[in-house]
C-alpha cells in the first residue's frame, strides 16, 4: 500500500513539474516579445467599427471588460513550431490589405491546444468551435487558405492594459488605411498571439 501512495504521489509531483515547465516556457515567449519601437498608443479605449470591406472589425464592452479584434485573410507561409514553445508562428495579410503587409501572429496556448470555429460557407455563416491539438493546425491551415483570427482582449476599460492599447492602435491605424486605400506598414517586431482560428469548410 505504501509503495502504491508513493507512487502516485512521484506522478502528481511530475505532473506539477510538467505543468511548470511549460509555464515557464510560456511566458519566456511573452517576455521576448518587446513593445513596438515608436508606437504612441492612446490611453483610452477607442470606438467600436467594421472596416469597409469587413476583413476587420472591432468590438467593445466595457461592461464586461472585452473588447475583440476579428481580422480575415491568410497566411503567406506555412504555420511552423515557435521554440521549444507549443505556439505555433506565421506571417498573416489581411484580406483587405491591398499592399499584403503580413503581421506576425502566434497561435496557441499553454495546454497545447487552440480552438478551431468551422464556419458554413462564409465567415458570416452558421459556425461550430472545438478545441483541438495545435499540431493539426498545420495540416488544416496553408497558404493561401482563408482565415479568421480573433483576439480576445478582457481587462478594466478604466485603467487599459498597455498591451490592448498597443494591439490597439496598430489595428486601428489598419483600419483607417483599408478604409481610405492608403499603404500602412505595421512596425516590424508588432505580434499578435490567440487562440482562435476560424476556417471555411
Amino acid at each position: 500500500m505504501y509503495t502504491k501512495r508513493k507512487g502516485y504521489l512521484f506522478l502528481f509531483i511530475a505532473l506539477i513539474l510538467l505543468s511548470l515547465l511549460a509555464l515557464v516556457a510560456y511566458f519566456s515567449y511573452r517576455l521576448h516579445l518587446k513593445p513596438p519601437v515608436g508606437i504612441n498608443p492612446q490611453k483610452e479605449v477607442t470606438p467600436a467599427y467594421v472596416s469597409t470591406d469587413g476583413s476587420i472589425t472591432k468590438t467593445t464592452s466595457s461592461e464586461n471588460g472585452i473588447a475583440t479584434f476579428t481580422l480575415e485573410g491568410q497566411f503567406i507561409n506555412k504555420l511552423e513550431k515557435y521554440g521549444d514553445t507549443n505556439l505555433l508562428r506565421g506571417g498573416f495579410v489581411i484580406r483587405g490589405d491591398k499592399f499584403k503587409h503580413p503581421l506576425e501572429v502566434f497561435i496557441g496556448s499553454v495546454g497545447n491546444f487552440a480552438y478551431l470555429g468551422k464556419y458554413q460557407d462564409s465567415f458570416t455563416g452558421d459556425s461550430s468551435w472545438n478545441a483541438i491539438p495545435i499540431n493539426t493546425l498545420t495540416d488544416l491551415i496553408t497558404p493561401n487558405t482563408p482565415v479568421q483570427l480573433k483576439f480576445i482582449y478582457k481587462f478594466d476599460f478604466n485603467n487599459p492594459d498597455q498591451g490592448y492599447l498597443i494591439t490597439q492602435k496598430v489595428i486601428d491605424d489598419y483600419e483607417k488605411a483599408i478604409n481610405d486605400g492608403y499603404e500602412y506598414v505595421p512596425p516590424t517586431d508588432f505580434v499578435l498571439s490567440t487562440e482562435n482560428v476560424g476556417i471555411i469548410q
